[in-house]
């Protein structure tokens, strides 16, 4: 019986997601609470906090494919062609 229960509920609640949809246009709180799966922040390394040295290094190994890259990609902001616009701001102030 209660197996029964549940199904009947979890049909209601779909029945109603799916009118909440239809009519707002866009997935109920339920549906967009649950479709989102957590991912953590990325975030861009501190390149203001590089010497000249390292800033211009880094920013050939992101135009490159170089480690700065792979770091990039790997543990930092994820957007390669946005590290490059920073770096290259940065780089541009130096001279």
């Amino acid at each position: 019986m209660q197996c029964t229960a549940n199904k009947e509920t979890t049909v209601q609640n779909d029945t109603t997601a799916a009118l909440e949809q239809m009519l707002t246009g866009r997935p109920s709180r339920q549906q967009a609470t649950t479709a989102i799966p957590a991912q953590p922040a990325r975030r861009i390394r501190n390149y203001k906090a590089m010497k000249p040295a390292k800033l211009v290094r880094v920013y050939e190994e992101l135009l490159t494919g170089g480690e700065a890259y792979d770091r990039c990609l790997e543990s930092g902001s994820g957007d390669p062609d946005r590290d490059i616009d920073v770096v290259r701001c940065l780089v541009s102030e130096l001279s």
